[in-house]
């Protein structure tokens, strides 16, 4: 490469040159031979939530393999696990696996972390809604030139949610 040519790397290019590996979703396809990702946003038309933890919607991630519910917590947004599909390890119920995500403008969140429970790391999040039923999650490594964007729908109204009683996650299909 010539001094002062830029060359636009993708991101796993950039990871794997740095000798890491960018995760940016969460992996809860079980072993079906293939890693699925399943990552949820959410969005909010509301102002200061200081002390509310109202619902916001549950999405489903890019592959269907997986729903996040999204609340408020405080000012900040965060996301659960609610369902996962069959055949999917069932611990991955009621996992918060997005969370601290803090209003920068209309309909964008930003700043905060989404885990990927394989590595039991946290990569950056941010959150923007696309419509009422669509949201773009973009997972980053510290900077956005490292990142990857998926698009998420809302989830169907009677998706039957997966429990969590005693410590034993309860999964339904749909």
């Amino acid at each position: 490469m010539l001094r002062g040519q830029i060359m636009k790397l993708s991101p796993y290019y950039l990871a794997a040159m740095i000798g890491c590996t960018m995760v940016t979703m969460l992996v809860i396809g079980g072993d079906r031979g293939q890693r699925s990702a399943s990552v949820g946003a959410a969005v909010s038309v509301t102002g200061n939530t200081a002390e509310r933890s109202e619902t916001l919607g549950v999405y489903l991630d890019h592959r269907g393999d997986g729903a996040i519910e999204f609340k408020q917590c405080g000012e900040k947004l965060c996301g659960h696990v609610v369902w996962v599909r069959e055949g999917a390890p069932p611990e991955a119920c009621g996992l918060e696996i997005i969370g601290d995500a803090a209003p920068v403008r209309d309909g964008v969140w930003d700043g905060g972390w989404i885990l990927d429970p394989d590595i039991g790391q946290k990569f950056d999040v941010e959150i923007t809604r696309l419509s009422g039923d669509e949201m773009q999650v973009m997972g980053y490594l510290g900077s956005k030139d490292l990142s990857e964007t998926f698009l998420w729908k809302k989830a169907p109204l009677d998706l039957a949610r997966c429990n969590v009683r005693s410590g034993v996650a309860v999964v339904h299909g749909r």
